[in-house]
């Protein structure tokens, strides 16, 4: 069988076009980290590089503006500053419009998606912190709290009051929102470049006239280098996701959810992630958000009774439930199937590679494309040898420019001629920037079963105006589980490598 290596290229030539002008363009793709805590990835329809950065840099532009607005970590956001006083006689036209939006599906989806989560979010925290579930009477204070509205509204004079005791939040719709945004202005910007992709942390808006692929991450196997749920190619609409596999609380040895069920302030246990096709952004926000707490028989009628929306929705039992809109947009091939087992190791053991990229503050690189607490992201190998130093599996290769690949001196020397097989984008539950997890399921890189024995695990980063680093570990693949830790260097922090039967 052919090999075939998921690849994610982060700059790059991935489609070309003819302007009716008769000038050439090219849609180039960047990927930055750390652009309001998670991945910023824009593609631009653009005649030159320089055009498509200066595209770029309005995107980013706008995003750093409306984050000056709605940040929930800054205390000097507007938004932080309206939750601590509890009140404001007037705020501005873009906080006020996402607050009347975020009471308007609080209302639709029957309080399933709800602003005054934020104190539910505070006790889960701290009941991580603590090691224990939080009290019932504090939990039952604050679903009598969710269940009345969290705030008014005075449409003169864009005047808000907060009710007594609500922690509103809104991050589970200003993202959606400002990717919106941030799309409209560029594509206002200039007629040298048009993005066609603005996407944070998995929330984006895809325009232009040809379609692009876009990778829908499986919930239920949410690795970065596992298989998606389902590949769409769609144009002119937005998609999101959300679950709880990304992000959520230990508690007492057992994963919580983030995503709250305000009727019991519990987290929601049985559905694992959904993911919405919308007109907008910030109605694929929120509408993905409610999809993880409704009945999915009622999710799913919501979704059809908004208009211009599709939905997947994946539930804990592992059962997919899907509208015929969002099927028809699923490539073949790659949509909705089952997982084959892990072979060749024993029954139901796979090698989990948990790890965190470096930011150029940290790394110590000297510029390395950090812009305002953000990064781009360096090339990344992470691949298997055997005890004889021969490739065996690559579970990740992320560049920018195939110019360049052969900056990551090992992989290359180990591979050389492999074929991309590469989607533009990728959707799925927002997760910290820089954090990735792949698996290794006991299969080589023509999909074939690998004996029981010595391999060693490589992690070969190497950032543009950084260093070149290379991890190596050894591992004895057999009956016996394992977990430890792979020390960092000046490019990527600790990697944590587990072996075994999957939970």
């Amino acid at each position: 069988m052919a090999l075939k290596i998921r690849v994610l290229v982060w700059v790059g030539v991935l489609a070309a076009v003819v302007a009716a002008q008769g000038a050439p363009r090219e849609v180039r793709y960047t990927t930055t980290e750390g652009v309001l805590g998670t991945t910023l990835r824009v593609g631009v329809d653009a005649v030159s590089e320089a055009a498509a950065a200066a595209s770029e840099t309005e995107v980013r532009k706008e995003i750093s503006r409306l984050d000056a607005v709605f940040s929930g970590w800054s205390t000097d956001s507007e938004f932080a500053r309206l939750v601590s006083a509890g009140r404001a006689s007037s705020v501005s036209p873009e906080l006020f419009e996402v607050l009347v939006a975020a009471e308007g599906f609080r209302g639709a989806t029957g309080g399933a998606f709800n602003p005054a989560v934020g104190g539910l979010g505070d006790l889960w925290k701290a009941a991580a912190a603590a090691g224990k579930e939080p009290d019932l009477a504090a939990l039952k204070a604050e679903v009598e709290r969710m269940a009345k509205p969290p705030y008014t509204l005075d449409g003169a004079t864009r005047g808000v009051v907060i009710a007594p005791g609500v922690r509103v939040s809104l991050d589970a719709i200003a993202k959606g929102y400002i990717v919106d945004r941030a799309a409209a202005v560029a594509s206002a910007s200039t007629a040298d470049a048009t993005p066609i992709l603005v996407s944070i942390g998995g929330d984006m808006v895809v325009r232009g006239d040809t379609p692009i692929l876009v990778d829908v991450r499986d919930p239920r196997f949410p690795s970065d280098n596992e298989a998606p749920l389902c590949r769409l190619k769609f144009t002119g609409r937005a998609l999101a996701s959300s679950g709880g596999y990304a992000r959520g609380y230990d508690v007492g040895g057992k994963h919580r959810s983030h995503i709250f069920d305000p009727k019991t302030g519990k987290p929601v246990e049985h559905v694992l992630g959904a993911s919405v096709l919308a007109p907008t952004a910030m109605v694929a926000d929120a509408l993905a958000t409610a999809l993880n707490v409704l009945p999915v028989d009622a999710g799913m009628e919501l979704v059809r009774k908004t208009e211009g929306a599709d939905a997947v929705v994946v539930t804990a039992d592992g059962n997919v439930r899907v509208t015929e809109g969002f099927r028809k947009l699923a490539e073949p091939g790659a949509w909705f199937g089952p997982r084959k087992p892990p072979a060749g190791w024993p029954s139901g053991y796979s090698l989990t590679v948990d790890f965190e990229i470096q930011d150029t503050a940290s790394a110590g690189a000297s510029g390395g494309g950090r812009r305002r607490g953000s990064w781009k992201r360096p090339y990344v190998a992470v691949f298997v040898e055997d005890a004889k130093g021969q490739p065996v599996k690559t579970l990740c290769l992320w560049y920018k420019d195939r110019r360049w690949l052969t900056d990551l001196k090992r992989w290359v020397r180990l591979y050389r001629d492999r074929r991309d097989d590469m989607a533009e984008a990728v959707s799925s539950a927002t997760r910290k920037a820089g954090t990735y997890s792949l698996t290794w399921d006991g299969r080589n890189d023509a999909d074939k079963p690998v004996p029981e024995g010595d391999y060693t695990l490589c992690i070969e980063v190497v950032r543009e105006h950084g260093t070149y680093q290379i991890a190596r570990d050894a591992m004895k693949i057999g009956a016996s589980p394992f977990s430890h830790e792979v020390a960092g260097n000046a490019e990527m922090k600790k990697a944590i490598v587990r072996y075994g039967k999957k939970p």
